[in-house]
This record gives C-alpha cells, structure tokens and sequence, in this order.
C-alpha cells in the first residue's frame, strides 16, 4: 500500500514498516484492508480508478428505453394470453369429441 495514497492513516498504520504480522496477510487480508480503508474514505483515488460506462447522456434516452422495453412486454403480454385462449379452445374442442 502506498503511504502517499493514505490520507489519515489509522493508529495500526502509523509506522507500519515491513513486518512479519503485514508479510502474513493474504491477497484476500489486504483486499479487505482496502475495502475497509476505501469505506472510511482514507484512500485518495486518482478521477480515473473507477471508470464507470454512462448508459444514457439524456433524459430522453431513458424514456425511450423505458418506452421500448414496456412495448415489448406488452408484445409478450398479448402473446401469452393469446396462447392461453387458443390452450382453452383446443382443450373445449378436444372435450367435445
């Protein structure tokens, strides 16, 4: 971990040099160190460390993935009850028989 990337570091870190207790830590030890550490917010991250892909850039882009998708279930709908009255039919016309 670097120091310079530390903003206060807690009372266990303070002159924490290379120890046999730090050598000790697991890959999974020190990425709940980092996670803890992110969660205090005592990690200076650089803008860029967490990139995060913007799915819209407008409002308007939502309403249309909204209107889309809700078209689509709404296709799904009619189909599905469109099944289930030909299911009905078929099961009247096979008991008439």
């Amino acid at each position: 971990m670097k120091p310079h990337l530390i903003k206060n570091k807690p009372k266990h870190y303070v002159g924490m040099e290379r120890t046999k207790q730090r050598d000790e830590l697991t890959s999974n030890d020190w990425g709940l160190v980092f996670e803890e550490m992110m969660r205090r917010d005592l990690i200076d991250l650089p803008e860029d460390y967490i990139e995060e892909t913007k799915l819209f850039t407008d409002p308007s882009e939502l309403e249309d993935i909204y209107s889309k998708q809700e078209e689509s279930n709404l296709f799904c709908i009619h189909r599905l009850q469109d099944a289930e009255e030909n299911l009905e039919l078929e099961l009247k016309r096979r008991k008439l028989i």
